[in-house]
């Protein structure tokens, strides 16, 4: 005997007349529904993270070795003729001086000069901080801002310099190269007035 099949009978997991309720399709998501619902487990989770990460830069920052290379530099030239003699002391005039090695530190500081620095082969292939950067407007910004530091000696016509990095060789390098392009641009401006002069 055949069994005769119920044609009334739905499989089980369809639903009359909807087709296309089992196909799998997802409920699309309204997401600004989504945003007011969930709205204060958003904030609560973006302060999180916010605070979460400033602490974590903060205690990198902290635990991070670097490393420092130093020179000092003395301004000459102009400041020799600074020096004044009232009666029988000799005296700075602190103002000149100020002025000459304020100059000076600006020029060091000059995009032209950093850019020579960077543009060294010593500073382009045997330093890690070089190859940290893709952008050479970035690697700019952070010789100018991070790396470098330029400042007078209080009351004298000393200079110092430091460079500091993540890899002693690097700020070692960098320093050097820094000297290096400075006293090139002194070297050759001194050329040219010496030719000046002599042309007079």
């Amino acid at each position: 005997m055949i069994p005769q099949l119920n044609p009334t009978a739905v499989p089980q997991g369809a639903v009359p007349g909807n087709p296309g309720a089992s196909s799998g399709k997802f409920k699309p998501v309204d997401p600004m529904r989504f945003a007011r619902k969930y709205m204060w487990a958003l904030i609560i989770a973006g302060t999180f993270g916010l605070v979460a990460g400033v602490a974590l830069q903060f205690v990198l920052a902290r635990t991070t070795a670097y490393y420092t290379s130093i020179a000092q530099m003395i301004v000459r030239g102009q400041t020799d003729d600074v020096w004044r003699r009232p009666g029988t002391e000799r005296e700075l005039d602190a103002t000149a001086v100020e002025f000459a090695v304020a100059t000076e530190i600006a020029r060091m500081q000059s995009e032209p000069v950093l850019r020579s620095v960077l543009d060294r082969q010593d500073v382009r292939d045997n330093t890690e901080w070089y190859n940290s950067f893709n952008n050479p407007d970035d690697r700019l910004e952070a010789l100018y801002n991070d790396v470098l530091l330029i400042t007078p000696r209080r009351d004298s016509a000393i200079i110092t310099l430091a460079a500091e990095t993540r890899r002693g060789e690097d700020s070692q390098i960098i320093l050097n190269s820094l000297i290096a392009v400075y006293t090139d641009l002194l070297r050759l401006a001194g050329d040219q007035d010496n030719a000046a002069n002599r042309r007079a």
